[in-house]
């Protein structure tokens, strides 16, 4: 299914939000190429692009909360790594041919993705904007 950006998943702080639509744009030519039988090495390359964004953008979001002295930190960052290793098995299964990247793999991408910016994002942001 196609991520399409809804005021929903608005966090309130304009760069992370234009992190998160970037997110989703790369998560959508994932999902296209997939949906069209693209060869695999343009899978792994979507996959990869991924992973290196999601990277940058959960660096940019630590160093906002620890510049806020955000309390729960530690906890999101657990979460960011959980993830990032999640992206680069997936990576490393399917540069061995192990893995197919399927629909089930790409819908959990996208829920993780979406849980994790109304759940934990929404959170931090509340707390950021409620010290400003």
């Amino acid at each position: 299914m196609v991520l399409q950006w809804k005021d929903i998943y608005s966090i309130g702080i304009e760069d992370i939000d234009n992190q998160h639509k970037k997110l989703f744009r790369i998560y959508n030519d994932l999902y296209d190429a997939q949906q069209k039988g693209i060869a695999s090495a343009m899978l792994d390359e979507k996959l990869q692009e991924l992973y290196d964004y999601t990277k940058y953008h959960f660096t940019q979001e630590e160093k906002l909360m620890e510049n806020a002295g955000y309390a729960q930190l530690e906890e999101h960052i657990k979460e960011h790594k959980y993830y990032e290793k999640h992206i680069d098995d997936l990576i490393k299964s399917s540069e061995k041919g192990k893995i197919m990247v399927t629909l089930k793999t790409i819908d959990y991408l996208k829920d993780w993705i979406i849980t994790h910016i109304l759940g934990s994002d929404k959170e931090y942001s509340s707390f950021i904007i409620g010290k400003a």
